[in-house]
């Protein structure tokens, strides 16, 4: 991995008398990390190299240490590695010892802690910013995240609101798309997207409005239009050649559409790229598809070691494919402790599913489907567990609805509920 590897979390040391009476610096592992070197030569490689020279040379100025944990972030979004957000935090510790009682690090420190899936922490953060600086854009973002996380989805939306208000910009519009998406208004959602990029286009940094791009295509895919939601993956694309989450859009439409060989370079240079759960779980599914089943035992194998920091996606993986149950099970009940969200109760209810835990699994269906997400695997998710509680009826009309609205929305399960729907 290009960043440190997520577990290896610096502390900062303090300061203790050695054998020799000198004393260690507490901040001498924050500033190698931070001015730690950086490989490629891309813009937001270029980017840090020019802030940690400025922080070398004014080390005092607050300022130059927090632009440059923006840039690690920026490494972090744009290739795929979380663990690039160490280096972000060592930062946010020496802007903290600079000047203690300024907002500008526990921002950047809140924005590591959401990268790390410490939700509560980060909305505790976030709150405790707003007290001083109640119109901080960042710390209401950092808020508004955490509480969706968090499944705190009306919450949330008050938050995003005053945030809009405040300041209409592509981060704030990005959000109020995800929060219609979430409230079952994907029309909605696609205005606020477009809001998001025309903010955001024309930045010297491309990478977050090319992000938003690939939300505006993940739209188009929710609503079954995979030659729309291709389309915006391919702008995405030439917006910010090879953009790892546009690579697996594109991939994952070109399989919808029956092209699996078409789908597997696209898949297998995201891999390479940013190698993660997510990306494993597709590449399986597109080798199974063209019948390499080696490749895809080994791309499953690569799912099992990469899920062990994507607990979710491992849990979802395994429900999905009805294997390691247990574990599913395990791994599901872990990532709602930390992260009870729609999606989270979602994979949750299906590993309860799997269990044969019907009346648990309809309870955690029921919490993922309460505000009216549309989203086919949601709908078929609560359609299969109301038809094994014998609600034929509501069960198949709810599977329905969900092959309606994206009739392949996943390998595995798209097969499952024609089969469930077309069964008598």
């Amino acid at each position: 991995m290009g960043g440190c590897v997520r577990g290896d979390k610096p502390q900062a040391r303090s300061v203790t008398t050695q054998a020799t009476d000198k004393k260690v610096d507490p901040l001498r592992e924050a500033r190698t990390l931070a001015l730690a070197p950086v490989k490629g030569d891309g813009a937001v490689d270029k980017m840090i190299r020019k802030r940690q020279k400025s922080a070398k040379l004014t080390p005092k100025r607050l300022d130059r240490w927090i632009l440059l944990g923006y840039a690690w972030a920026r490494k972090a979004r744009a290739s795929g590695d979380s663990g690039y957000y160490l280096h972000a935090k060592a930062c946010a510790e020496i802007g903290r010892t600079l000047e203690p009682d300024n907002v500008l690090s526990p921002n950047l420190q809140g924005m590591v802690l959401l990268s790390d899936h410490r939700f509560r922490a980060a909305a505790r953060l976030a709150r405790s910013v707003l007290q001083r600086s109640p119109r901080n854009a960042m710390a209401l973002g950092i808020l508004a995240d955490a509480l969706v996380e968090l499944g705190k989805i009306d919450e949330a939306k008050t938050v995003i609101n005053r945030m809009v208000g405040f300041k209409p910009n592509l981060p704030s519009y990005a959000r109020v798309s995800y929060l219609y998406f979430l409230k079952g208004q994907p029309d909605l959602a696609k205005r606020a997207i477009r809001h998001a990029f025309d903010a955001g286009i024309g930045q010297r940094d491309r990478e977050p409005a090319t992000w938003v791009l690939v939300q505006a295509a993940e739209l188009f895919w929710h609503q079954g239009d995979y030659e729309g939601a291709e389309a915006g993956y391919d702008m995405a694309l030439r917006y910010y050649p090879g953009y790892s989450k546009a690579l697996l859009g594109k991939a994952r439409c070109r399989l919808a559409l029956g092209d699996a060989r078409g789908a597997l370079p696209l898949v297998e240079q995201a891999h390479a790229k940013n190698p993660s759960a997510t990306s494993a779980w597709l590449l399986h599914d597109v080798h199974r598809s063209i019948g390499n089943h080696g490749k895809a035992d080994k791309a499953r194998a690569e799912l099992m070691r990469l899920g062990r920091h994507d607990r979710r996606t491992l849990a979802q993986f395994l429900a999905t494919k009805n294997i390691a149950v247990d574990k599913a099970l395990s791994l599901a009940r872990a990532e709602r402790r930390v992260r009870p969200g729609i999606y989270s109760e979602d994979t949750l209810a299906w590993a309860l599913y799997r269990a044969g835990r019907y009346d648990e699994a309809r309870a955690a269906a029921d919490r993922a489907t309460k505000h009216g997400t549309k989203d086919a695997r949601l709908l078929y998710h609560a359609g299969a567990i109301r038809l094994a509680q014998g609600e034929r009826g509501a069960g198949r009309t709810l599977i329905a609805a969900a092959l309606a609205l994206n009739p392949k929305f996943d390998a595995t399960g798209a097969v499952e509920a024609r089969r469930l729907v077309d069964a008598r």
